[in-house]
């Protein structure tokens, strides 16, 4: 490979690379469809805890929907947590920048922050439209029923 040029911009990778980001790959693909699984759960607990909870007036329900639903959030932002960084690793290797032959080790790619809660909460996974997005609309609803069955 001439100086200068990178990984990049080169258009073959050896088997043992392919087969590398293949495997990096798999483990994205799985995480994204753990992601959508929860993300339909949520769906399907959030419309029955609500729905039950505005139309029998029980606002205990619509609490117990909030509480499920945030914690699938937050489940949820753990997910794309980690997503986040195999997308970090397939670039590193795609790159060149990793080491180890088939090395699956993400946590190179953490910052500096110590937690999980860090992570999420100041790295901005929870503030994604990918979370945010789905699950507060869902948080308003759920105080919307609860606010309905108080009231009624």
């Amino acid at each position: 490979m001439p100086s200068g040029t990178s990984k990049e911009n080169r258009s073959e990778f050896s088997d043992d690379e392919r087969k590398h980001l293949e495997f990096i790959q798999a483990v994205i693909a799985r995480l994204a469809g753990a992601s959508a699984m929860i993300k339909g759960w949520s769906l399907t607990i959030a419309v029955a805890a609500f729905g039950f909870s505005a139309s029998r007036e029980e606002p205990v329900v619509a609490i117990l929907g909030l509480v499920a639903v945030t914690a699938f959030a937050i489940l949820d932002a753990y997910y794309l947590r980690e997503e986040r960084l195999f997308r970090q690793l397939f670039d590193g290797v795609r790159n060149d920048s990793v080491v180890g032959a088939y090395s699956m080790n993400k946590n190179q790619f953490r910052s500096n922050r110590k937690t999980v809660v860090d992570f999420i909460v100041k790295g901005g996974v929870m503030r994604s439209a990918a979370i945010a997005g789905y699950y507060a609309p869902w948080l308003a609803l759920g105080v919307f029923a609860f606010i309905w069955a108080v009231r009624h």
